[in-house]
């Protein structure tokens, strides 16, 4: 069964917050605070960024992505923008190959250097059969793909480093491209991180923060990275994210400053005290519609195909 992925751009959603502390940048117009430890209610199962969809807090705090988003309010917060790349990529006339350009000063919290490479590798990373990567949807129109996730091949024929020049050909034109390597998942990881389904347990980061202790399930420790140079916000000294069985409890018994609400239902049934410690906060979401070309309605129906691609984001009256 074959299917065709549409990827969609970047949309503002809504992300419900319980916060009894206040977190840099989790509100806007907050102050914050400065030093100190924030605890977060919840420890994810994995940190290993080639094969988690559940640590996004942790991984936002300690990874650095050639692309990436703000931490501004919107609009501001909606705008691409490059992080360690020096400005966007240059784009083939064809619209098949962009170039990055590294640029220097990151380093990671172990004083390695981010290099082109460690992003070559991070892609190397979620094409590997071994990881089982729930992101190779975003990687594998890249040229050579096929030839990794099959097993014939170690590195992709459509991902060259030069120096500090980090070169991607795709088989074909994909103006979402800049945007998907905005995404954790191509974070920056060092040249040498083992590749397995299991996933690492030690992660250096080159963000504002790196991950100092983890246990799965139990905890994790996010210190900051003393060779971080950025602009990112960095108030904290330390985030934990904590092991508890009712968020919302952790934040009333003072074990946790913060917990996110990501079920509606958690939402309505919220007690009315704690409305005024619940905040709204935009965020992103890449939606993708699965469609299924083996089946009639869609088998040689491009047109078809490309109006439920441009639906989602038609305007409504």
């Amino acid at each position: 069964m074959s299917a065709r992925r549409a990827l969609r751009t970047a949309a503002l959603v809504a992300a419900l917050l319980l916060a009894a502390g206040v977190f840099a940048g989790a509100t806007p117009g907050s102050s914050g605070r400065e030093g100190g430890v924030f605890c977060i209610a919840g420890v994810p199962d994995s940190i290993d960024p080639a094969i988690t969809l559940d640590a996004g807090d942790a991984l936002a705090a300690s990874c650095a992505t050639l692309m990436s988003y703000p931490d501004k309010p919107p609009p501001r917060g909606t705008r691409l923008m490059p992080e360690v790349a020096k400005a966007y990529p240059s784009v083939s006339r064809d619209g098949k190959t962009y170039t990055f350009t590294v640029r220097s000063g990151f380093r990671f919290n172990t004083g390695e250097k981010v290099t082109a490479q460690s992003f070559a590798h991070a892609i190397d990373r979620i094409m590997s059969p071994a990881a089982k990567s729930p992101w190779v949807q975003y990687v594998q129109d890249i040229a050579g793909a096929q030839a990794v996730m099959d097993g014939k091949a170690t590195e992709p024929t459509g991902v060259k480093v030069r120096g500090t020049k980090l070169i991607v050909r795709l088989t074909h034109a994909a103006r979402d491209f800049p945007a998907r390597v905005s995404f954790y998942g191509f974070c920056a990881v060092p040249a040498d991180l083992p590749i397995s389904a299991e996933g690492v347990t030690e992660l250096p980061g080159a963000g504002p923060y790196s991950i100092a202790a983890f246990v799965t399930g139990q905890k994790l420790v996010l210190k900051r990275n003393p060779f971080y140079r950025g602009s990112r916000p960095h108030h904290v000294d330390e985030i934990d994210f904590v092991s508890t069985p009712d968020n919302v409890a952790a934040v009333e018994s003072g074990a946790a400053d913060y917990a996110e609400l990501g079920n509606p239902a958690d939402v309505a049934n919220l007690a009315p005290r704690y409305r005024s410690q619940l905040h709204s906060v935009a965020g992103f979401a890449v939606r993708y519609v699965v469609l299924n070309n083996s089946q009639r309605l869609f088998k040689n129906n491009a047109p078809l195909r490309r109006a439920v691609n441009f639906a989602p984001n038609a305007r409504r009256s």
